[in-house]
């Protein structure tokens, strides 16, 4: 049990409540300001080093869960959540010209061997 007032108790509900509405404008004007072809480009590490230079410091965590309410998570390039990045770049070099007339095409395994 608490040994608080119930007034007491209240009012630092209260104010805490009031303190993550400030702090939700505060990282959405944050979110907003580092937005780049309409996506957000800030993750919680760089919002997290602009609310201390504003002399806001709160846990990662918390960080990450406001930014989850608000919807201002990164999703560029985000494995997890977006898999359209690809490092495929196409057929890289030459392709040597089929000179011998070899069959590269196998219908069953070890029916087209190379022998060398």
């Amino acid at each position: 049990m608490l040994n608080l007032p119930r007034a007491t108790y209240r009012k630092r509900i209260a104010n805490h409540q009031y303190k993550d509405e400030y702090v939700k404008q505060l990282i959405q004007k944050l979110a907003d300001q580092g937005k780049v072809r309409d996506q957000f480009t800030y993750g919680y590490r760089r919002i997290s080093a602009l609310l201390e230079a504003e002399g806001i410091h709160l846990a990662d965590a918390t960080i990450i869960k406001l930014m989850k309410e608000l919807k201002v998570q990164v999703n560029l390039y985000n494995r997890r959540h977006n898999s359209s990045y690809s490092s495929y770049a196409g057929t890289v070099g030459k392709v040597a010209p089929n000179c011998l007339d070899q069959s590269f095409n196998a219908e069953e395994p070890y029916q087209v061997l190379q022998l060398t």
